[in-house]
């Protein structure tokens, strides 16, 4: 697959993310389980933005530590128009 294909695969698992994460805000919901699910979308996020450059994202959960972290907050913004 191209690197497009990729990142919008891991993107239609953030979609399925965030679903999760609206069904969430109900009181009776696990905080915890909410804050699992809202890490796991944006680590796909920055997955979907390594893809994008044509490189291999790092099998690691701690990405704000890799080269993309400093550019987070305007990555998030970009990918919330969508």
């Amino acid at each position: 697959m191209t690197p497009v294909e990729d990142s919008l695969l891991l993107l239609a698992i953030v979609r399925r993310h965030f679903r999760t994460l609206r069904l969430g805000l109900d009181s009776s919901s696990s905080a915890e389980d909410w804050g699992f699910t809202a890490q796991q979308a944006v680590e796909k996020l920055l997955k979907a933005r390594i893809v994008l450059a044509n490189r291999q994202a790092p099998r690691l959960h701690d990405l704000i530590d890799s080269e993309l972290g400093a550019n987070l907050c305007s990555f998030l913004v970009f990918c919330l128009k969508f």
